[in-house]
């Protein structure tokens, strides 16, 4: 998308993108279209989440491109980006900023959805199994205790006993977005601290400013803000927006519905214990009543011999 402006009129432009980004990266909309835009730059971030040398991937396609202002039906568009890698990987990213409380089994289906898309022909050796690696870009506390603790989680198939990896052909990944204040100092300058401040940015100067010295990303930063200027991509990008936080404002109404519910169970529970404590309060007092008088009948009992 650079084409039709000059180096200095390119750069002229860049440096004029200043305050709020209107649709940032953890819009998944957003995300799906930069990406697929600037594959040179997606290159780049699949060799730090996979942790592998750039220079290994050697064809990288897209399985699933967005026409661009498309509208989006949840039932026939998926926003993540799905992508062979090598003619040997079937990789799935997904940008996740609504915790719908069901990430777990959610990342599950998407990684054995992508076995099953890789999966062999009637006839075909088994050696020929594509690998299947799902990666969450999660901008929320990640439900597993693993991944709360740590920038980038990576899931295998092992042994529990020994920790042996019984096959690498099944990867879940987590990139937790929320964990990057706590990330120690001396990790800032890796690779993927970077990638995961650049899904933080929210503002161009952030932007340009964590995108220094990554090959490719000013180009990547251009076709991000020319789609930001597209009525339909800015539609798009608005319609995800609306759709998350109605989302997210149903799974807070059902949390508080179900919070003042446990509350008032809890209440009654309460005053069902305090009746309880009364009742007993009241029979021991009868109890030293009773006592104390058969304590005063036997003593007159034995004054009267």
């Amino acid at each position: 998308m650079t084409e039709s402006l000059s180096a200095g009129d390119f750069s002229d432009y860049l440096s004029k993108l200043t305050g709020p980004i209107p649709y940032p990266l953890t819009n998944d909309y957003m995300f799906h279209m930069v990406f697929q835009n600037a594959q040179d730059v997606l290159k780049g971030l699949l060799a730090t989440l996979l942790e592998i040398p750039p220079e290994e991937i050697v064809t990288l396609d897209l399985l699933n491109p967005i026409v661009p202002g498309e509208t989006v039906d949840e039932k026939t568009i998926v926003l993540d980006l799905c992508m062979e890698l090598n003619s040997r990987k079937v990789i799935d990213i997904e940008m996740q900023v609504a915790n719908k409380g069901d990430w777990v089994n959610r990342s599950v289906f998407y990684a054995c959805r992508n076995v099953a898309a890789s999966s062999l022909d009637k006839g075909d050796n088994y050696t020929e199994l594509k690998t299947a690696v799902h990666i969450g870009i999660l901008d929320f506390n990640p439900p597993d205790i693993a991944a709360r603790g740590a920038l980038y989680t990576q899931y295998r198939l092992m042994d529990l006993r020994t920790f042996h990896v019984y096959s690498d052909k099944l990867s879940l990944n987590v990139l937790n977005l929320s964990y990057l204040d706590k990330v120690p100092e001396a990790e800032r300058q890796t690779d993927l601290y970077k990638w995961a401040s650049l899904f933080h940015a929210k503002t161009w100067e952030d932007l340009k400013s964590l995108a220094k010295g990554v090959n490719g990303m000013d180009n990547f930063i251009f076709t991000m803000a020319k789609l930001s200027e597209d009525d339909k991509i800015r539609m798009a990008c608005r319609a995800r927006e609306d759709y998350e936080r109605d989302l997210s404002t149903q799974y807070s109404s059902g949390y508080n519905e179900g919070k003042e519910e446990m509350k008032e169970q809890l209440e009654e529970k309460e005053k069902a214990i305090e009746e309880k404590d009364r009742i007993i309060a009241e029979k021991e007092k009868q109890i030293q009543q009773l006592t104390a008088a058969l304590a005063a009948e036997g003593k007159n009992d034995h004054s009267d011999i």
